[in-house]
């Protein structure tokens, strides 16, 4: 068998589920905290569309190359979206093998939640994109720049300018920045179909958007706000 191996070391924090869930799909992991890729398993395995995330950011992690093979037509809005389909166990994988500490349960946990996002966005300098709305928790006031607009006496060409604003701003993010307000967009409006991203860039491969979260020294935040996703 082929094998690419790394002593990543994060191997040694991982639950007995998410190792479990990792060796189902070709990624050994040891005792000791090496893990590698059997790339005859990993290839050919079947990855059930709500370990997608987990399995791709592992595999990115640890041997970007068999991540590419296996992923290439990915997308990272679609690793992002899954997570409406996951249960605590695979959130709870996702968090564990990008070294994002998060504690379930995570549905309905809204205040804890809003901690998180609130947290990422002021790691990562994208407070200016959000506002505080009115709504009935935190939770529910951390909406994308511009929503109350039409409530405040605003009119349609008001709201479509400060849209328009919106994504200029955008487009001028570092990429992995990008990655990131685009994840926690696709998490509060449900879908991908949104007055704020579209016609923006956003089709990145899932690996090669990892892999920079990874450099930039965003994935753990990343995954945090994924994993701990309790509905918006």
């Amino acid at each position: 068998m082929n094998y690419a191996q790394t002593n990543s070391g994060f191997a040694a924090m991982l639950s007995a589920s998410t190792i479990n869930t990792l060796r189902t799909a070709g990624i050994q992991v040891t005792d000791g905290g090496a893990m590698s890729v059997d790339y005859g398993t990993f290839v050919h395995s079947y990855v059930h569309h709500t370990k997608l995330p987990v399995i791709a950011v592992a595999a990115t992690l640890i041997d970007p190359v068999a991540a590419q093979l296996k992923f290439a037509r990915v997308e990272m809005r679609t690793v992002v979206t899954k997570r409406w389909s996951m249960d605590s166990d695979e959130a709870l994988a996702l968090a564990e093998v990008a070294g994002a500490d998060v504690r379930p349960p995570f549905w309905s946990q809204r205040d804890a939640y809003a901690r998180i996002v609130r947290d990422v966005l002021g790691n990562h300098g994208l407070v200016p994109f959000f506002e505080d709305a009115d709504g009935h928790d935190d939770l529910g006031r951390i909406r994308p720049r511009g929503y109350s607009t039409p409530d405040i006496g605003g009119d349609k060409a008001e709201f479509d300018a400060e849209v328009l604003k919106w994504q200029k701003e955008f487009r001028s993010l570092p990429r992995p920045r990008k990655i990131l307000l685009a994840t926690v967009i696709w998490l509060y409006a449900g879908d991908d179909n949104n007055l704020w991203m579209r016609k923006l860039p956003r089709r990145w491969l899932a690996v090669d958007a990892i892999a920079e979260l990874r450099r930039a020294g965003m994935l753990r935040d990343w995954a945090r706000v994924v994993a701990a996703y309790s509905g918006w």
